[in-house]
């Protein structure tokens, strides 16, 4: 074989064998860089249960730190992790949303087994002691205080709006600011969940 006819099909093969590896992930949300083991917590759900972050293995999570008494940040993330939850179908049963309080005073078990009903009755709904809570938004890097108020049961909690997600291995792998379209979250999820075994 003449040696450009060689070449030609050295080419060839070369672009065939490119086109055939599998490109990687482009993330729509915020991804780590070089995801790490999300930082381990252990808190209480709404049924008085002990919620061990660690035994989520095998499934994915989005976490979200809020409180019901928030007007607009937190039920619009509900929302959007509940419209995505719908549309993956069958798939949402290996995915967890676990929205932590920032406000154990007024978010009872009973207040925030209500407001996530109004969503998605498999949303996990967790508090703790004050030290537990803070310890854990510590770990994740979220920001929570209440603004001053004249009247002590009415306050607004300034805190971080930062949805983060786990995949099923435990590694934290993105994150997504308020306001994400619903469909970056959706794909990203989609994505994590069709690559568990």
């Amino acid at each position: 074989m003449p040696l450009r006819h060689m070449r030609r099909a050295s080419l060839l093969m070369a672009l065939l064998a490119a086109g055939c590896r599998p490109q990687p992930y482009v993330w729509h949300g915020s991804p780590y860089s070089d995801p790490q083991p999300a930082p381990a917590f252990a808190l209480v759900d709404t049924a008085g249960k002990a919620f061990d972050s660690g035994e989520a293995h095998g499934s994915a999570v989005l976490l979200f730190f809020g409180y019901t008494f928030c007007p607009d940040v937190c039920p619009a993330t509900t929302a959007d992790v509940a419209w995505s939850m719908e549309q993956l179908g069958p798939l949402a049963e290996r995915a967890t949303f676990a929205f932590i309080t920032v406000d154990p005073r007024r978010d009872t078990a009973e207040v925030l087994r209500r407001f996530l009903d109004g969503f998605n009755t498999r949303f996990v709904g967790l508090t703790g002691t004050p030290a537990q809570l803070e310890s854990t938004r510590q770990a994740y890097g979220v920001y929570a205080e209440p603004e001053p108020s004249a009247d002590p049961d009415t306050y607004l909690i300034t805190h971080t709006s930062r949805l983060f997600l786990i995949d099923s291995d435990g590694l934290l792998v993105a994150s997504y600011p308020f306001g994400t379209p619903r469909a970056d979250l959706l794909a990203d999820l989609q994505h994590v969940l069709e690559s568990i075994p």
